[in-house]
Order: structure tokens, then sequence, then C-alpha cells
């Protein structure tokens, strides 16, 4: 239930993004034991791109991270299809 909010939370800056400040990519991370997370970015149109080794430096060791990205023009072709 709890991850539903978060995805129309995530729609919505990236619309803000994509729409109102003209940007070209957009690209998140997350921890990779952090499902929920990863679930939230592949829902919204994000593609994995990558696995960030040892990429923070959290509560006194280094963590990997997972590196998730969605092009404009990728969010626009998501958003004519869920909007047909």
């Amino acid at each position: 239930m709890g991850q539903e909010y978060a995805t129309e939370a995530v729609k919505a800056i990236i619309s803000f993004s994509f729409q109102e400040l003209d940007l070209h990519r957009l690209f998140a991370t997350c921890h990779p034991e952090n499902i929920a997370s990863a679930r939230v970015m592949q829902k919204i149109g994000m593609q994995q791109e990558g696995y960030l080794r040892e990429h923070h430096w959290i509560k006194g060791e280094w963590r990997d991270s997972w590196l998730y990205a969605i092009l404009e023009h990728e969010w626009r072709g998501v958003n004519i299809i869920r909007n047909s």
C-alpha cells in the first residue's frame, strides 16, 4: 500500500523535472536489498543501468547501489501508452 504513495510521488517529481525543468535524463540509486525502491523505479519506467560498488559511505562502511535512469523521450513514451 505504501508503495503506491511512493510511486505517485516519484511520478510527480519526474513529470515536473521533464515538463517544467526541461531535463533530459534523471537517475536514482538504491541499496541492492531495498527491493521496494527498485520496484518503484521499474514501475515508473526507469531502467537499471548498473551496479555501483562501494558507492556510499554509510554508518561506518561502504555500501553498494543499483543505478536506475530514465530519459525524457522514454518517459513521454511510457505516458503516451498509459494515457491511451
